[in-house]
């Protein structure tokens, strides 16, 4: 079958994965434990490999912090990292 992109709206509706800390970044449970996000911003995100999902431990603090979160973001082939500080959701507007 063939892959359908998800919107942003959808992503932010679906569960987050567990051992994500408070903030505005989170992964959600369509991660598929690839780790591009671990290795591009490994200050804020880690990999529970015994689950197979990565998730932030960290929120990003300095700017470059924010920069590698938000590279991470925009990697993920699955779309499974959130920023609540980015888009309003149409529940905002």
């Amino acid at each position: 079958s063939a892959c359908s992109l998800i919107t942003e709206q959808q992503v932010r509706v679906m569960g987050r994965v567990e051992g994500n800390v408070p903030g505005s970044y989170y992964v959600n449970e369509q991660c598929i434990g690839c780790s591009i996000c671990s290795e591009i911003a490994p200050e804020n995100f880690k990999t529970n490999h015994d689950e197979g999902y990565d998730y932030v431990y960290k929120q990003p603090q300095s700017q470059e912090e924010k920069r590698m979160c938000a590279e991470a973001m925009d990697v993920c082939p699955v779309n499974a990292i959130g920023d609540d500080r980015g888009e309003p959701t149409s529940e905002g507007r």
